[in-house]
């Protein structure tokens, strides 16, 4: 999918960041990430791939964000506090997967 908006935007031999987001590809499976990476390389040598840090549902709120004029402290906040629980929940995950087996 990545590759078909490239072409159409004319950036295949452009040098290009693309950012992979969600939780498949933010898992860190390295076979999938190499497979992807090598489709891009193949559309262009100087597209180059980056996963995102955060989780999908930062996008969202940063856009909602924007949409208030919000400045970059609010954008700042925002990254932090939604960082914080979504790595509380992984925990209580964890702890949760660990106390069923």
């Amino acid at each position: 999918m990545a590759v078909a908006a490239l072409e159409r935007l004319g950036l295949t031999g452009e040098r290009a960041d693309v950012v992979l987001g969600g939780g498949v590809l933010q898992s860190g499976n390295e076979r999938l990430l190499r497979g992807v990476e090598a489709g891009l390389r193949a559309a262009g040598p100087h597209l180059c791939m980056r996963v995102a840090s955060s989780p999908p549902i930062v996008g969202a709120a940063l856009l909602a964000l924007d949409e208030l004029s919000a400045g970059p402290e609010a954008q700042a906040r925002l990254r932090a506090e939604i960082g914080a629980a979504v790595r509380r929940q992984a925990v209580a995950a964890l702890a949760t997967s660990g106390s069923a087996t």
